[in-house]
């Protein structure tokens, strides 16, 4: 999955662990923003305005890596784009 940070901020790993009966489904999800309230999403600057009439656009490309080589190639691209930084985790809402 591409997209433009400057775009899409922030993103979200979910995951949904009702019955098992109910099956498992995992998410992965850019955005403008975080899954909080909005009041709270509000409180942290994170919910974007748009004037009357104004849109926005996103753009996000998915692909699928289907060879060993491919996916390497991938891993290395995001290597070197997380520059050594470690991945930042909030467990909790942010503002």
């Amino acid at each position: 999955m591409e997209f433009a940070v400057k775009e899409l901020p922030y993103v979200t790993l979910w995951k949904n662990l009702t019955a098992l009966e109910e099956g498992y489904v995992t998410g992965l999800e850019p955005g403008t923003g975080f899954p909080y309230t909005r009041r709270l999403e509000r409180e942290a600057g994170r919910v974007p305005k748009l004037k009357p009439g104004e849109t926005r656009q996103f753009d996000i490309d998915v692909g699928l890596h289907t060879t060993t080589h491919a996916v390497r190639a991938v891993d290395e691209r995001i290597k070197r784009i997380q520059n050594g930084r470690a991945t930042q985790i909030d467990r909790a809402p942010s503002r």
